[in-house]
């Protein structure tokens, strides 16, 4: 894994001599590591970068940052400072990284720069659906709590594990970020692809349906039978939709599973 800019990495060896290029976000409390396999699984067929915030990782000691326009900004100057969107590219975001993607793109139409031949959006309700609504300042109980209700972390974990407690500072930067990030909803250059969980307790199906609403050049919502977290599972029927999305993007609404 090899540093690209303040928060990019590339996560396979090589220049990213690729023709395409993805951009991937995780989820809360995430990193790039979330998307360690996607190299092997894409068989170098494109150039795989992924975000670490501060607060994780090689990141550990810079200042958090709990604010998703301030997140994407400083991810628009790694592609932009770093010439990054120089060749077709797909921003991919899971979870909290979907709202990055989304704010990413339109950080990006903002600046006038070439957009995402695909924008994809997996588990993340619409900001502008009813299900975002959380409180923005949270103790550190009611964090764990929050993580439980993702059903997807052992309570031993939770409850027992240093290494966790180390991470809530950065994972209350994030929840404070998606929680603070309430847009109207702004029509994207780009198609969108979505993919929800149909046993997801925090991203359910109507709630990512509604990216619909800014995916005026095309939108397909591909339903999984998962809970949140299903990118280790279900990330190879992630990869082959992005790729075909790069080669023929959609033009029309679908929905299948």
């Amino acid at each position: 894994m090899r540093r690209v800019g303040a928060g990019l990495f590339r996560l396979a060896a090589g220049d990213g001599e690729q023709p395409v290029r993805a951009v991937c976000f995780p989820h809360a409390g995430g990193s790039a590591s979330a998307f360690h396999a996607w190299p092997a699984l894409l068989k170098a067929a494109a150039d795989v970068l992924a975000l670490t915030l501060p607060g994780r990782g090689i990141r550990i000691r810079d200042e958090l940052i709990a604010d998703l326009p301030a997140i994407a900004r400083a991810v628009a100057d790694d592609l932009q400072g770093g010439n990054l969107l120089d060749r077709p590219y797909v921003l991919f975001g899971h979870s909290m990284g979907g709202l990055v993607a989304y704010a990413t793109a339109s950080e990006l139409a903002r600046r006038g720069l070439p957009p995402a031949t695909v924008v994809g959006i997996s588990a993340t309700p619409a900001p502008w659906s009813a299900q975002c609504a959380a409180p923005a300042r949270q103790s550190d109980d009611e964090l764990l709590d929050r993580l439980r209700s993702f059903q997807a972390t052992p309570e031993s974990t939770l409850t027992g594990n240093a290494a966790l407690r180390a991470l809530l500072p950065a994972i209350r930067a994030d929840f404070e970020a998606c929680d603070g990030y309430q847009p109207a909803p702004r029509p994207l250059e780009s198609p969108v692809l979505c993919w929800a969980g149909t046993r997801d307790p925090v991203a359910p199906v109507e709630t990512v349906r509604a990216w619909s609403e800014v995916a005026t050049t095309g939108f397909e919502l591909e339903l999984l039978d998962a809970s949140h977290f299903y990118l280790d599972e279900h990330g190879s029927r992630i990869i082959r939709g992005l790729l075909a999305g790069l080669i023929t993007a959609p033009a029309a609404t679908r929905e299948f599973a």
